[in-house]
């Protein structure tokens, strides 16, 4: 089972309901790890495109 990410009650959605960022009302350490689950996505990306 995944688990939710701890910054997940503050999330914003698309009209798709796709993740589209964080409310700007949350606080900062839940902007903090959401920036950092940004930067770790972008990073696995990285890496699948150089395999």
């Amino acid at each position: 089972m995944i688990e939710r990410p701890i910054f997940w009650d503050y999330i914003t959605t698309n009209d798709d309901g796709e993740l589209d960022g964080i409310r700007k009302d949350a606080p900062e350490d839940m902007k903090k790890a959401y920036d950092k689950y940004l930067k770790d996505k972008e990073e696995k990306k990285k890496e699948l495109v150089k395999i």
